[in-house]
């Protein structure tokens, strides 16, 4: 064998050698699988819209042939999914959200982007089997976009935060749920950003959902007046320019949600001081541009590790970084096909616990890609228990539910999270129905903000009948069973007191009393004798009303 041939040889046998490192020490997933409609400028949504127990994909962006796209995947029950189905105008430069808009137990779309004609933000309403209605257009098109949806003013139902370009501006609004999957908005807010990337939690830990915006230049955090209105924004930390990616998660487990930030040629983690405040920037790893980021249990061992995807100013990168347990991350890891110009998301797509992968975008000077990475970790990941120890107390008039501490094989407690479902009428949750979606960022999910609380407070009157069940979910997002439908039931109200009655003419009189029961209404009867039995029916007087003119009352009436 001449030299030549040995020099080949021996070339060839080192490249095969490094890629048989490079998949062995990124055991955690197996080969990329390439499937459906490749794309760039791509937003994804793992869900599970047909209610069938698996997680479903949309799709949006822009395909190898520059079309534009707006697709739906089913999964077939074993994390392989069906062709691709139109669902809409197609969008890309976009941003999409699933969650259950209205109430009605599927999950919902929202959508945004540009069509190729105008900007887009459109609805579509799920039918119940995982096929749309729509689009319904409504506020404000915008494309570079980032959405979230969330119950921003805790009243059960899911509001919408839209930042992006408008064409006459960047934007960031936010459009309050009506309680019917209709939004009245926009309502402009704080320092509209473009090709940015957002995020909502609970930062400050006073139960409810505060918000951080990235992009144009800024970091900004918005803090929850607790009515869906937002004091900021707060300038922190180092700001990122376009198509950058922000994710919320407890990466320390210390009971409270820390940030991680790329974009920029950054890659960046901000550590919460327990009061919405962050330490950091603290840089790690390898910064990347046109990038996208997920935090999840990669390997099921309690701790959030981290997915990134992006351009680091030489080529594109598909990378973990490995959580240490103390919020520290060993990586990057190269792996699989790298993209930019991106979205991933993670979930259990093939029902065996664990979390895989999607990913979308651009290889550098390559095609674009839709790929699936199934995770073929041995470790088992049980559910966590189901809750048990449910109450449903009192508190100001309004229901709180509690539960008992969740344990599981895996998570620490104090980052399990819970999901309440709940509504006034027994097995019908119209307030807040038992559909978990995954949000931007992916490891903030379930609905109850305080990652380390166990209980949720409403805006049902505690003189309503109530009925709710909630479910544990671990770090690598598998969730337990409901518990049993719990009913909270009111106790017999109080009576108004300190009443009034001054007679204002011969025939009127204005009543006035207080209310100690916080109820949600007042039947009024009148009497004109000493016969308790004679009493007649009035009026029934609305919430919040503790005065009534009566007015039919005649000179020899007392």
């Amino acid at each position: 064998m001449n030299l030549y041939k040995q020099i080949l040889i021996k070339f060839i046998l080192q490249v095969m050698l490094l890629f048989f490192i490079k998949g062995m020490i990124y055991a955690n997933f197996g080969p990329a699988t390439n499937f459906g409609i490749s794309i760039r400028y791509s937003s994804i949504a793992l869900g599970d819209i047909n209610s069938d127990g698996d997680l479903d994909l949309i799709t949006s962006g822009q395909d190898n042939g520059s079309l534009f796209r707006l697709n739906r995947y089913m999964n077939k029950g074993d994390g392989s999914f069906s062709i691709s189905t139109n669902i809409g105008p197609g969008v890309y430069y976009s941003s999409i959200a699933l969650g259950d808009i209205d109430s009605d137990s599927d999950l919902d779309l929202i959508v945004t982007g540009w069509d190729g004609a105008t900007r887009r933000l459109d609805r579509y309403m799920n039918n119940g089997d995982g096929s749309f209605t729509g689009p319904i257009s409504f506020g404000i098109g915008v494309n570079g976009s980032s959405i979230s949806l969330g119950d921003i003013d805790a009243d059960g139902d899911l509001d919408l935060i839209v930042t992006g370009g408008s064409g006459a501006g960047s934007r960031l609004d936010r459009y309050m749920n009506n309680g019917d999957g209709s939004f009245t908005g926009p309502i402009s807010f704080g320092i509209g950003v473009n090709s940015s990337s957002i995020s909502l939690g609970d930062i400050d830990m006073d139960g409810d959902l505060d918000l951080i915006v990235a992009g144009s230049g800024r970091l900004d955090r918005y803090i929850n007046n607790s009515d869906g209105n937002f004091i900021g924004p707060t300038n922190f930390g180092s700001g990122v320019g376009d198509y950058c990616s922000i994710t919320l998660g407890d990466i320390d487990s210390d009971g409270d949600l820390d940030l991680i930030v790329a974009g920029s040629s950054r890659l960046d983690r901000y550590i919460n001081n327990g009061d919405g405040s962050f330490i950091g920037p603290i840089s790690f790893g390898t910064g990347v541009s046109a990038c996208s980021i997920a935090l999840g249990d990669i390997d099921s061992n309690g701790h959030l590790d981290l997915i990134v995807t992006g351009f680091d100013g030489i080529t594109s990168r598909l990378d973990k970084y490995m959580n240490n347990g103390d919020g520290n991350f060993t990586g990057p890891t190269n792996f699989g096909i790298d993209v930019n110009n991106s979205s991933i998301a993670l979930g259990d797509i093939d029902l065996d616990n664990d979390l895989d992968l999607i990913v979308t975008g651009r290889q550098w000077l390559g095609n674009r890609r839709l790929d699936r990475y199934r995770n073929i970790i041995s470790i088992t990941n049980n559910p966590p228990n189901i809750p048990a120890g449910m109450s449903s107390t009192n508190i100001n008039g309004y229901w709180r539910f509690e539960w008992d501490t969740v344990i599981d094989d895996h998570t620490p407690t104090n980052i399990i999270r819970y999901k309440i479902a709940y509504g006034t009428n027994s097995g019908e949750y119209k307030i807040s129905s038992t559909n978990i979606d995954f949000p931007r960022g992916q490891a903030n999910i379930g609905n109850v903000c305080m990652i380390t609380a166990r209980y949720f407070q409403t805006k049902v009157k505690a003189g309503k009948y109530c009925y709710w069940k909630v479910c544990a979910i671990d770090s690598a997002f598998i969730n337990s069973s409901y518990c049993s439908e719990q009913t909270a039931t009111p106790t017999s109200p109080n009576p108004p007191q300190w009443i009034s009655i001054i007679s204002t003419s011969t025939n009127q009189i204005n009543i006035f009393w207080k209310d100690l029961s916080n109820e949600t209404s007042y039947t009024l009867y009148r009497n004109i004798t000493n016969d308790t039995n004679s009493a007649e029916k009035v009026t029934e007087i609305a919430i919040n009303i503790t005065n009534y003119n009566d007015i039919v009352l005649t000179a020899d009436r007392t």
